[in-house]
């Protein structure tokens, strides 16, 4: 059921009710704020199943908003609706910026989507200035680091923590990219960054979410977030999925619906993979492991775990210089549990 929505469009509620319709999860939709920016709009709104789990947690703007956009920045809050107790999700600060912003490798005009779990009052309240209160080591995800030292907080936001093994970390230009915020040590965002011309080309993708080794906030948490276009509907979505549920506190995790022994087997990053590639997965219990690599025949190229591994995250980092430049598949086997992904690009 469609709870609340602020919009007035039949034509566009039917467009979005077809793309919700293909979550075989889904049996609560909760519509949010709107906004309207250059020739569109946007809104937010979360997914649930059965039980009030998030299934997709979603932001969606029209593609005419990406047309006749103003000369300067532009910030936005849409309030998430009310999920039920197991949605953390509470506002999304959207950044228009026409000029980017720092760090350098920002300065594509672009979109940022704050998904925060705390209120829009909390986020008002912080300021501009050094931030002194230490991020515990188990909060940040393998990679991240502030772009200053100490770390500066930005108004209205907190500590920007960076994916230094992002693709454009690397020299290769920013399309997207996904930032974790902090403030007074504790988590408050994760922030998809996406380029306006990234969007306009009607580009599809599915990244992978760096996963800390625990949140302080139990709950349910995304491992992996997708930009989609419906064409025939003009619609674009992001959306934070393949939510799993965090203990808080501890690495140990747990997952509603998962058979024993996994939680979740992320993408690859990066992708492409020139010298490396690394793939995380988590484990709810101590399960023998395997985790092969194969090529698109179906032979197996490599054999990169084999052992029984406590419970928690896990990464994992595959030398690639030796695979010749193509797709290939990872393949996860933990106890019953076996998953397939690819990994896209080795070049």
């Amino acid at each position: 059921m469609i709870a609340r929505h602020p919009l007035s469009a039949v034509s566009l509620l039917l467009s979005f009710s077809a793309f919700l319709s293909n979550s075989a999860q889904a049996q609560n939709v909760f519509v949010g704020d709107s906004v309207a920016l250059g020739d569109g709009f946007a809104f937010v709104w979360i997914e649930t199943d059965g039980d009030n789990v998030p299934v997709r947690v979603g932001f969606t703007l029209d593609h005419g908003l990406l047309s006749d956009l103003p000369g300067q920045e532009q910030q936005n809050w849409l309030e998430f609706p009310d999920a039920g107790e197991h949605s953390l999700w509470k506002v999304v600060l959207f950044d228009w910026n026409p000029t980017g912003h720092e760090p350098s490798v920002y300065e594509e005009a672009h979109f940022d989507f704050h998904f925060a779990i705390v209120p829009r009052a909390l986020m008002d309240a912080i300021s501009n200035g050094a931030h002194m209160d230490p991020v515990a080591p188990e909060l940040i995800p393998p990679g991240y680091e502030p772009s200053t030292d100490p770390p500066l907080a930005v108004a209205n936001m907190g500590v920007h923590y960076f994916d230094k093994f992002a693709r454009e970390w690397q020299g290769d230009p920013f399309t997207e990219t996904l930032i974790y915020g902090y403030y007074q040590g504790e988590f408050l965002f994760m922030e998809p960054m996406i380029t306006r011309v990234f969007l306009l080309a009607g580009k599809t993708d599915t990244l992978a979410i760096k996963q800390p080794k625990t949140f302080a906030t139990p709950g349910y948490y995304p491992t992996n977030y997708a930009i989609e276009f419906d064409k025939a509907a003009n619609l674009h979505h992001i959306v934070l999925i393949d939510f799993v549920f965090r203990a808080g506190a501890t690495t140990a995790v747990e997952s509603q619906g998962q058979l024993p022994g996994i939680v979740s087997l992320h993408q690859s990053f990066p992708n492409p993979a020139r010298v490396d590639a690394r793939i995380q997965f988590e484990l709810s219990a101590s399960v023998p492991v395997e985790l092969e690599i194969f090529d698109l025949l179906g032979r197996s190229r490599k054999l990169i775990v084999d052992n029984t591994l406590a419970p928690g995250l896990h990464e994992v980092r595959l030398d690639v210089t030796d695979l010749e430049p193509g797709v290939y598949f990872y393949r996860l086997s933990a106890g019953s549990f076996q998953q397939i992904r690819p990994m896209q690009d080795v070049r």
